[in-house]
């Protein structure tokens, strides 16, 4: 006698792809752009000046380290160029 196999029922398909449900795309884009920091001004100005400090400070270290043209402390007539 043959015992006949019995399977679960599947709960997924083949290849493992489910469904999303479906939602509205742009307007949950919308409201995280609204609620998003760049969406205030003034955070995004003070960033843009953050930003420009951090390469001015990069570009102007604090101490010169390079012995080649190692030459402390600055004269006054270089810092009121800079």
């Amino acid at each position: 006698m043959k015992i006949p196999i019995r399977l679960t029922k599947k709960t997924s398909p083949y290849f493992g792809v489910v469904r999303c449900p479906k939602y509205n795309f742009s307007y949950n884009y919308q409201e995280i752009q609204g609620q998003h920091f760049s969406s205030d001004e003034d955070l995004v100005i003070m960033t843009r000046i953050f930003i420009q400090k951090c390469i001015d400070f990069q570009e102007q270290r604090f101490m010169n380290t390079n012995k080649a043209v190692l030459k402390l402390p600055r004269e006054l007539s270089e810092l009121e160029k800079i």
